[in-house]
């Protein structure tokens, strides 16, 4: 019982920061779009500079590649996790 219970705080710890992780980068990655969007169309400074160019400049294309493989591992990492912890919450006997 106590290592169903070790394993159900592992795998809900890495489900509940790689969903923290996922939502912060998509956030702020849409916010940077929104931005550039804006700088584009309302300023008309083309081409519009991101905010995290110095810090993730996606344009190069390995940095991209490492990225959008983050995201992706972050994704399997995320579905392989709540489908383990959903497994392991229904070993769990109900508490009466």
């Amino acid at each position: 019982m106590a290592n169903v219970l070790i394993r159900k705080s592992i795998a809900l710890k890495v489900l509940q920061y790689s969903i923290l992780f996922l939502v912060v980068y998509q956030s702020l990655h849409v916010l940077d779009h929104i931005l550039q969007y804006y700088e584009l169309y309302v300023l008309g400074i083309n081409p519009p500079p991101a905010i995290f160019e110095g810090l993730f400049n996606e344009s190069d294309t390995k940095i991209h590649l490492w990225v959008n493989g983050i995201l992706i591992v972050s994704s399997f990492v995320v579905l392989i996790t709540f489908m383990k912890s959903k497994a392991i919450l229904s070993y769990l006997p109900p508490n009466n």
